[in-house]
C-alpha cells in the first residue's frame, strides 16, 4: 500500500522526536479521514518531530511479516488475541498481529507519545485493542512512565470522552491540528517521560490531564459523570490562514486518489438529533479564490477533488467555488448535501465528474417528524428535488431515515415506506426522458441519542422495540419495487448508546467486550443491557433477552 501513496514523509528512526499518530480504524477508513491527514500534514512539516501513522489493521504480510514485535504471553494485562481461552469469541478476519507505523514499522510502545484521533464511539474498542495487542497498559493507574504517553482526540471525544477517560493520559478538546503541535512543543522541551508530558501539558487550554482510577474501582456519582471542561480548541475563526487539505493521495481510501479540501468549519443548522450544531464555535468558510488555489496545487497528481464541510451547500458562494472547479476541468464531488442548500450548479457539477448517484437525507418519512428534527424539510421539497436531479442526469437516489425516534409512532414509521413510494413514482416518471432506468436505495438506521442534542433526552428505545420497528418497517415497504434497502442492527445501536451516554463505567463494559466477546456487539449488549437503565439512557424492551 505505501507505493501507492503520493505525499507521505518518512524521516529515519531516531533522528527526530517520533510521535505515533494513531486512527483506532482500517488504514481505509482512517486515510479517508480529512482531519487526520491534515494532523500528518502540520506535524511532518516540522523538523524536529515526525508523525508516523498507525492504524488498528495496518500490516502488510508481504513485506514485514515474522518481524512483528508480539508482547509477552505472560503480560500481567494481556489476554493476547491468539489465546486459546474458550471464552473468547474471536472473529476470523480480527487483526493479531501487533500494529506497526507505517513509515518505520515501529510498534506504539517504542514511541513516547501516542496520539489517537477518534470519530465514532465504535472505535473506542479498536482503540483499546490496539494498546492490548502492542504490549502498552491499558489501564492509566497502572501504565509505566516507560511507557507511551496516551492522548485522545476527536469528534467522539469531544461529544462523551467518559468511557475511555481511564485509559487515557491526556484528553484534547477541539481541533487537533493546533492540539498536536502544542504536544510536540512539549516533547521537544522536555523529552520523552509520561509525568513530565503529563505536567508540562496541564494548564494547556484544551488539555484535559486525567486522573484516572485503578481497574474495579467504585466510583461515586459525582466522579462517574465528570464535568466536561468548557472550552475547545477552535480554529473556525482563522480558517483563510491555512489550508486543510489530503495530504497523501492513494487509491486505497472511500476517495481513491481524490484530494479532500474542507471549504468551512462548524455547522449553522440546530439539527436535533446531531452534536455538530451544538458546537462552541461560530461556522466559517474559506473564500472561492482560497478553494481554488488549494486545487491548483493537487492538478501536478490529480484532477479529482471532494469537497468537505458539515453542509457543502450552505456556503454562500458554493455555486462560484463549482464554476472554478469546473474550469480548471476538476471532478467535483462533495461530503455531504442538503436538500435544501443544494443549487442547480453542484448537480451540473457531479454531473460533470460522471457521478450518477445522490445521497439525501430525509431522516423521517413526514414532516412533523422533521420538524421536530428542525429540518424544516416539506415532502414538496424533497420530491421536486429527486425529480430536478433525475431529469438533470442522475440516475440513483440514496435515502438515509431513522427509526427509534422519541415521540415516533408506528404511522411514522409506515410513513417512511408511504414517502419512499412517493419518491418512487416520481424517479421512474422522471427518468422515462432518459430512456433508462436507475434505483432507489434505502438506509434505516436506528436512533442513537447524543450527549448535548435535544433529542438526547429522549433516550433509546430499546433493542426490542427498535426491532419491532424495523420489522413494520421491512413489511410497508416491500410493496416499493426496485429499491435496494440496508436496516441497522439494534444490538449494535444499543452498544453505540453506552458509549454516546455512558459513564467512566463504560471503561468496565469496552474491557468486557475486548475480552469476551471481541467485537460481538450483540454478546455485549444482551450482557449490559441493565446498565442502559442504570444511567437512564434507554430502556431494557427485549435488550437483555436473547429473543
Amino acid at each position: 500500500m505505501r507505493e501507492a501513496e503520493t505525499g507521505a514523509s518518512t524521516k529515519p528512526w531516531g533522528s527526530v522526536f517520533p510521535i505515533a499518530l494513531c486512527y483506532a480504524n482500517s488504514y481505509f477508513v482512517g486515510m479517508s479521514s480529512l482531519g487526520y491527514q491534515s494532523i500528518y500534514g502540520r506535524l511532518n512539516a516540522r523538523d524536529d518531530v515526525a508523525a508516523e501513522r498507525v492504524f488498528w489493521d495496518y500490516h502488510d504480510p508481504t513485506e514485514i511479516r515474522g518481524r512483528f514485535r508480539r508482547p509477552r504471553r505472560d503480560n500481567r494485562f494481556m489476554d493476547f488475541a491468539g489465546s486459546d481461552d474458550p471464552d473468547h469469541n474471536v472473529p476470523e478476519d480480527w487483526p493479531t498481529e501487533v500494529p506497526l507505523s507505517v513509515e518505520n514499522e515501529r510498534a506504539l510502545n517504542e514511541f513516547p507519545v501516542a496520539a489517537f484521533s477518534i470519530s465514532f464511539e465504535m472505535d473506542y474498542l479498536n482503540f483499546l485493542d490496539m494498546l492490548m495487542r502492542s504490549g502498552v497498559e491499558p489501564w492509566a493507574a497502572r501504565r509505566s512512565d516507560r511507557e507511551p504517553l496516551i492522548v485522545v482526540g476527536g469528534s467522539a471525544i469531544t461529544m462523551n470522552r467518559l468511557p475511555i477517560y481511564d485509559f487515557a493520559d491526556v484528553i484534547v478538546h477541539g481541533d487537533g491540528e493546533e492540539a498536536v503541535l502544542r504536544i510536540a512543543d512539549a516533547l521537544v522541551a522536555h523529552g520523552p517521560g509520561r509525568a513530565t508530558l503529563r505536567d508540562a501539558l496541564r494548564g494547556e487550554h484544551g488539555f484535559e490531564i486525567t486522573e484516572p482510577r485503578e481497574p474495579g474501582e467504585e466510583l461515586s456519582t459525582d466522579a462517574d459523570r465528570l464535568p466536561k471542561p468548557a472550552e475547545q480548541i477552535s480554529l473556525a475563526p482563522r480558517i483563510g490562514e491555512f489550508r486543510t487539505c489530503t495530504q497523501i493521495l492513494t487509491q486505497h481510501t472511500e476517495f481513491s486518489n481524490r484530494a479532500l479540501i474542507e471549504i468551512s468549519r462548524g455547522c449553522p443548522y440546530k439539527c436535533t438529533f446531531c452534536i455538530m450544531g451544538y458546537q462552541p464555535f461560530k461556522y466559517e468558510r474559506r473564500t472561492p479564490q482560497q478553494i481554488e488555489d488549494t486545487a491548483k496545487a493537487f492538478l501536478p497528481h490529480t484532477k479529482r477533488v471532494g469537497l468537505v464541510a458539515s453542509a457543502v451547500g450552505i456556503h454562500k458562494e458554493i455555486e462560484e467555488v463549482c464554476d472554478r472547479l469546473m474550469a480548471l476541468d476538476i471532478d467535483v464531488s462533495f461530503s455531504s448535501l442538503r436538500v435544501e442548500d443544494v443549487k442547480p450548479r453542484m448537480i451540473d457539477a457531479l454531473l460533470k465528474s460522471g457521478q450518477r448517484t445522490l445521497t439525501i437525507a430525509p431522516e423521517a418519512g413526514n414532516e412533523k417528524l422533521r420538524i421536530k428534527m428542525r429540518k424544516r424539510l416539506t415532502d414538496d421539497k424533497v420530491v421536486g428535488f429527486t425529480a430536478d436531479a433525475v431529469d438533470r442526469g442522475m440516475r440513483n437516489i440514496k435515502l438515509y431515515y431513522m427509526v427509534g425516534l422519541p415521540g415516533e409512532t408506528d404511522e411514522d414509521v409506515a410513513s417512511i415506506a408511504t414517502f419512499t413510494q412517493r419518491l418512487h413514482e416520481v424517479h421512474v416518471e422522471a427518468s422515462r426522458a432518459h430512456g433508462r432506468l436507475g434505483h432507489l436505495a434505502l438506509n434505516v438506521g436506528v436512533f442513537v441519542p447524543k450527549p448535548g442534542t435535544p433529542l438526547h433526552e429522549g433516550g433509546f428505545a430499546g433493542v426490542g422495540e427498535a426491532r419491532r420497528r424495523l420489522k413494520l418497517l421491512q413489511k410497508e415497504i416491500k410493496r416499493v419495487p426496485n429499491l435496494k434497502v440496508h436496516f441497522s442492527n439494534p444490538h449494535k445501536a444499543a452498544a453505540q448508546t453506552i458509549l454516546s451516554c455512558g459513564t467512566r463505567r463504560a471503561a468496565d463494559f469496552l474491557m468486557w467486550t475486548w475480552k469476551y466477546s471481541r467485537g460481538d456487539w450483540r454478546t455485549a449488549a444482551l450482557e449490559w443491557g441493565d446498565y442502559l437503565e442504570e444511567v437512564g439512557i434507554g430502556q431494557l424492551n427485549g435488550i437483555a433477552t436473547k429473543e
